[in-house]
């Protein structure tokens, strides 16, 4: 990618030329595109990964400095509460709730993972994710098992046996 980092010095002095700012630009849409990556990543982890344990403790990791940061926010959490069986992830959750930096969306969307495991654990009913979280992840909470996806194909796989 070495165009992506290369100098256009003809493409600056036309954007001068024009009145255009473009300080930070390189800087600015670096961090997007990164924060793009990081929510796809988040995503397609929390969502088609079948062995939960093969993302601890990295993923719970990766996701908690992310929504720390507030990149990615939404889908961290999304990503955390979808590995529902690993500890780590709990832990996590828990920490992100008392931290004082979340956005308030991303705060309600932790404490809505950690009341949906308590009730889950307690057999209670579990209710739908709030509106902002739904909006902000972009799809529903995961319920059930999940489908693989062969990604060398792009089609399902069939189900793991478990046991």
């Amino acid at each position: 990618m070495a165009h992506a980092t290369r100098h256009h010095p003809m493409a600056e002095a036309e954007c001068d030329r024009m009145s255009f700012a473009t300080s930070g630009f390189r800087e600015v849409r670096t961090r997007r595109i990164s924060a793009w990556i990081a929510e796809q990543t988040l995503y397609w982890c929390g969502l088609m990964v079948d062995d939960e344990a093969a993302l601890a403790p990295w993923l719970m990791d990766l996701a908690e400095l992310y929504a720390q940061r507030g990149t990615a926010a939404a889908k961290a959490v999304g990503a955390l509460g979808c590995a529902r069986s690993v500890p780590e992830s709990r832990a996590a959750l828990a920490r992100l709730s008392a931290y004082d930096g979340l956005p308030d969306e991303v705060r309600e969307a932790v404490e809505y993972e950690l009341r949906r495991r308590a009730d889950h654990e307690q057999g209670h009913a579990v209710t739908g994710p709030p509106a902002s979280f739904a909006d902000a992840v972009g799809v529903p909470v995961r319920s059930g098992p999940r489908t693989r996806v062969d990604i060398t194909a792009g089609r399902p796989l069939p189900p793991v046996p478990r046991g």
